[in-house]
């Protein structure tokens, strides 16, 4: 049958007041019966707190932990452990000689809708169709951005046009860009792989939903099709199609400026080579064709990139959309290799060569820092990686390790440093959790997977506003990002599972009364010293309230990963 989408999802934990003044902080989409539950408190009266049941019988009362200071957000706060609480139900919570009470819930497997909608996310970022009433809901538009016709920029070393239809916008704008489409599809194929029959029948009301291929693997497949689309005839892969300059607050079908394909780099042509692998292996059950299609393409980008080693992407001076320009392509030539090894099952030694002279430095990942997915894949195969596989393990583990001690270093019990809160910190804290989540599958300790636990809390409330950073998704989310498709439309609620950025102190989008020509910028928002806190909930903010793909992968991740 085909489903409605994903709508705002009601889990009673009522909070009031600013967000500086909410006393009880915790996960809004409620915990699992056998889960670890913990809340923080802020500005506590007395030691303990109040718990009550079904027709207000009191279930107990929990002490506060002692009070923790976190220098991110320059607050601090008290942990009550609520884990004994293993029944199914709806509590709530109350301080000694207070008039405010907060409710949670405990269920059975609360984020099997968090990880719909975040997936379904994907769908709603679809360039160059219709998404219809059936499986957009209110949130349906009509077709924009056909891209059967896209201009040759001169930085791409091409000329004439070419049709680069399918794909997602990447982020708020109407843009698809090559590096962060790589990074996310092969997060999505990753939980797919790890979760095969977790996903295998979900419906996600798409199109495509009841046909014989899941529908997580369908949704990738629009955009694996553009991006097949963006590689050029000698094997190398465009950095980018886009407008020259960032549409206004305009629906997709509105936005009618030229489109261009721009530049063609060393690390979108390694970024295509290891997604592409990956993709050949994912899909040959389903469809050999398409995966021989996949590899066949990747082999050539690889050729390219091996070529061409060194190509940065350098922003022409006509263009003013997103640079994501890199100047390090050795940790995607790291990461290409290990894909490439993998998907060809470890039978052509030069792959496995290539890897170990490019051997990237092991860290959290993001669109520019892909070495650590290659650690993952070379972790997880040991029989195709060999003694590799303990080196990559190691290096893993280590990371996992840092993040695990961070977290037991504040109250909110999030393993991000009070100096990582740059620009999508939330993303930063997902992929995170998606390095905790691999350290426990290569070790069953359950203190990374609870870690990961912890930031996903954090995600969804157990913060220093009180918010989750979900569209649609907690009592107090975010409701004004900074997303085209949601701010043209004429529904109040923005398109739901979106992840927004998240706190940062940057200021690239406060407004500056020395320039009135910038006065769409935001009021200022920042709090000084505490980037925890550096956040609004202003389509304005660009730099806190954005959305984007290889932020929503993650959270899916983490949230399918965690579901069970």
């Amino acid at each position: 049958m085909k489903l409605l989408p994903i709508l705002y999802i009601s889990v009673l934990g009522v909070v009031s007041g600013s967000w500086g003044q909410v006393s009880m902080r915790y996960n809004q989409l409620g915990f699992s019966p056998q889960g670890a539950k913990w809340i923080a408190v802020a500005k506590a009266r007395g030691d303990s707190i109040y718990v009550y049941g079904a027709h207000g019988v009191k279930t107990g009362t929990y002490p506060l932990g002692p009070s923790q200071f976190w220098d991110a957000s320059q607050d601090s706060v008290r942990l009550v452990d609520l884990s004994g609480i293993t029944a199914e139900g709806t509590y709530s919570l109350s301080l000694p000689q207070s008039p405010k009470s907060f409710s949670l819930e405990i269920k059975k497997n609360p984020y099997r809708t968090l990880t719909d909608g975040t997936l379904k996310f994907f769908y709603y970022q679809r360039s160059g169709m219709a998404l219809l009433p059936e499986f957009a809901g209110a949130w349906s538009r009509e077709a924009g951005h056909p891209d059967t016709q896209v201009k040759m920029h001169p930085s791409s070393l091409d000329s004439g046009f070419k049709s680069s239809s399918k794909g997602w916008y990447d982020a708020g704008d109407y843009g698809k860009y090559m590096v962060n489409s790589g990074i996310s599809v092969y997060t999505l194929l990753s939980l797919y792989g790890k979760y095969p029959e977790r996903f295998r029948s979900r419906n996600l009301g798409i199109p495509e939903s009841n046909n014989d291929i899941p529908d997580i693997l369908d949704e990738v497949r629009w955009n694996l099709d553009w991006m097949l689309t963006m590689q050029a005839k000698d094997g190398g892969v465009y950095h980018k199609l886009t407008t020259l300059r960032f549409p206004g607050e305009i629906t997709p079908a509105a936005d009618t400026s030229t489109r261009y394909i721009i530049g063609k780099t060393t690390t979108a042509t390694f970024d295509f080579a290891a997604s592409l692998a990956r993709a050949s292996l994912v899909y040959r059950p389903f469809d050999a064709e398409f995966a021989d299609r996949c590899l066949q393409a990747a082999r050539r980008a690889y050729a390219w990139g091996m070529a061409n080693p060194d190509v940065k992407y350098n922003q022409p001076s006509d263009v003013q959309t997103g640079q994501y320009g890199d100047q390090n392509t050795m940790d995607e030539r790291f990461w290409a290799s290990v894909e490439m090894h993998l998907a060809t099952g470890g039978k052509e030694p030069e792959f496995m060569r290539n890897a170990y002279a490019a051997q990237a430095i092991a860290g959290v990942a993001d669109w520019s820092r892909v070495g650590m997915l290659g650690y993952f894949t070379v972790a997880l195969n040991p029989k195709i990686f060999g003694q590799f596989a303990n080196r990559a393990k190691d290096n893993v583990l280590r990371v996992a390790d840092e993040l695990r001690s961070e977290a037991k270093a504040n109250g909110y019990r999030v393993s991000i440093a009070s100096g990582e809160f740059g620009w999508g910190s939330n993303a930063e804290v997902a992929n995170q959790g998606v390095v905790l989540l691999h350290a426990f599958d290569l070790t069953q300790d359950s203190s990374y997977r609870q870690t990961a636990q912890n930031n996903l809390d954090y995600l969804l409330g157990r913060n220093p506003l009180g918010i989750s950073f979900v569209t649609g998704f907690g009592t107090k989310s975010t409701m004004d990002p900074h997303h085209r498709p949601s701010q043209s439309d004429s529904v109040k609620a923005p398109v739901p599972g979106m992840l927004a950025g998240g706190p940062f102190d940057g200021g690239d989008d406060v407004y500056n009364p020395d320039k009135p020509n910038e006065s769409w910028k935001c009021a200022e928002y920042r709090v000084k010293n505490a980037p925890a806190k550096s956040y609004t909930d202003n389509h304005c903010s660009y730099a806190t309230n954005e959305v984007a793909i290889n932020w929503n992968a993650p959270l899916a991740y983490m949230s399918g990963a965690l579901e069970e």
